[in-house]
């Protein structure tokens, strides 16, 4: 009588480890595919520049006095 009660309470311990295992294998493989930090290439010198004007320019808003100040 024990060894048959001894053979499901070792299937169920053996079926917990398993289980156990496929879901720690699920996880690993999400956190690679999802959580992988994307590879940055540094960027170009040439791409940050922005052109420089050939000419100086003054940029010039026009100004409404909105008060009744003169």
């Amino acid at each position: 009588p024990e060894k048959e009660k001894a053979a499901p309470d070792r299937l169920k311990a053996l079926l917990i480890g398993v289980t156990a295992l496929l879901v720690m294998a699920v996880a690993f493989g999400i956190w690679q595919f999802y959580m992988r930090h994307p590879i940055v290439e540094p960027a170009s010198v040439g791409k940050m520049v922005f052109p420089l004007p050939v000419k100086p320019s003054v940029a010039i808003l026009p100004f409404v006095n909105m008060t009744s100040d003169p």
